[in-house]
């Protein structure tokens, strides 16, 4: 049994179509401690997007264009219509393209299935192996309807509190996440946890530390590949892995359980 859990965003980009019937919310998905959490956030949802202006619906969904933006609305409307797919075939961006499941050896390819948690603003917790429809939804999205405001990642919050620190529990974890999925982690849950490490890619640009941008996306990809390689992992294995373009470790710019990855000074 593998000794880590690894804490993931959902892809942005999703593939369309899918090979599998959907029939609600709650079906194909682990986590089923979560469908009534889901079910009202769905119920909420359709109440806010089916009356929403369409200034409304770019807002809220990160959008620009009037026709990407009634194209959101109408997946999520019409969610269970959708084909699904598992989420490591849904996901499509960059880190994921990196990581690369299909050309993983069967072991790691166990070890994936068996430690990515995806923080996912639709199903809250998800595997790599759920199956889901084609779906766009920001976890830090915000919304109003008749009787309540939603703020996503609050919703989120509070609800994955007690099933995060039940997964998360004697595992190694380490949080790749943006920053818009790491408020959906309780504060008390990273500070209760003795082997909690939040994985953050760094160039030093202008003699300051700062995020390494899209690129990180990649790394962050690849960084995932290696630790898949292991069915065991500590510290010193987390803080071995380097990258081709010359990111490694970098001791003096970590900080207790945020660990940085070093790249080229600019």
């Amino acid at each position: 049994m593998i000794n880590y859990i690894i804490l993931l965003p959902p892809s942005e980009n999703k593939t369309d179509g899918g090979n599998n019937e959907y029939i609600s919310i709650k079906d194909y998905n682990s986590n089923n401690s979560l469908n009534k959490k889901r079910e009202y956030l769905y119920t909420s949802l359709l109440s806010y997007i089916n009356n929403a202006s369409i200034d409304g619906l770019k807002d809220f969904f990160g959008i620009t264009k009037d026709n990407l933006a009634l194209q959101a609305k109408e997946l999520l409307q019409n969610h269970n219509k959708e084909k699904t797919l598992t989420a490591i075939e849904r996901y499509t961006g960059v880190m994921f393209k990196y990581l690369d499941y299909h050309s993983l050896n069967q072991q790691s390819k166990q070890n994936a299935e068996d430690s990515i948690l995806l923080i996912d603003g639709l199903f809250g917790l998800l595997t790599i192996t759920d199956l889901i429809p084609n779906y766009k939804l920001p976890i830090g999205s915000k919304f109003k309807t008749s009787n309540q405001i939603f703020n996503m990642a609050k919703y989120w919050k509070d609800n994955l509190k007690n099933p995060l620190k039940e997964t998360l529990s004697n595992k190694i974890v380490l949080d790749i996440l943006p920053q818009s999925h790491r408020e959906v982690v309780d504060n008390e849950i990273i500070q209760s946890h003795n082997n909690y490490y939040k994985i953050n890619f760094y160039e030093i640009k202008n003699n300051t530390p700062k995020n390494s941008g899209h690129i990180s996306k990649q790394l962050k990809g690849e960084f995932i590949r290696y630790i898949l390689s292991f069915n065991e992992i500590d510290l010193k294995i987390i803080q071995s892995f380097q990258h081709s373009q010359g990111y490694k470790y970098s001791e003096e710019i970590s900080n207790g359980n945020d660990l940085v990855f070093l790249g080229l000074v600019l």
